[in-house]
């Protein structure tokens, strides 16, 4: 399990973190600190509309860990690896339902719309309900996060 969490839901001092990375440390002589790409502390790069642009935070907090407590430290972007999985029973059905959606959607004209999983159910939502939002941590997750890694 992670010794924290990193979420843009809930802003976090880098300086709590490395020292709780080298109180586990010294326990067990090892920590784990898991980083969402959105977290709002991280003033990374910018695009050309000043827009933060994701990735890279892992590796900037990792360089910040080792500096402030002396530990060698690593950053793993787990991305492809995790991505690049072979599909399950479930995915290859999931995926063919959402191709049959997407087929229907068109053959309908029913276009302007993505082809989403919600409550095992797949559906068409308007683009104007999900373009530039993002989905967040809540309710009981947020409880869960709460529990182990709040501050």
């Amino acid at each position: 399990m992670a010794d924290f969490v990193l979420i843009p839901e809930r802003p976090v001092n880098w300086d709590v973190v490395a020292n709780r990375v080298k109180e586990v440390y010294r326990g067990r002589g090892w920590a784990l600190v898991v980083v969402s790409e959105g977290i709002k502390e991280y003033g990374g790069p910018r695009d050309e509309f000043g827009h933060s642009r994701l990735g890279g935070v892992g590796n900037e907090l990792a360089q910040y860990i080792e500096k402030v407590t002396g530990l060698e430290t690593r950053a793993v972007i787990p991305g492809h690896v995790i991505r690049g999985a072979p599909p399950t029973a479930f995915d290859r059905v999931l995926a063919v339902r959402f191709a049959t959606e997407a087929f229907n959607a068109i053959e309908g004209g029913d276009f302007g719309k993505m082809i989403a999983y919600r409550g095992g159910d797949i559906v068409r939502v308007p683009i104007t309900e999900v373009l530039g939002k993002n989905r967040l941590v809540s309710g009981y997750w947020m409880r869960l996060y709460e529990t182990y890694w709040g501050t």
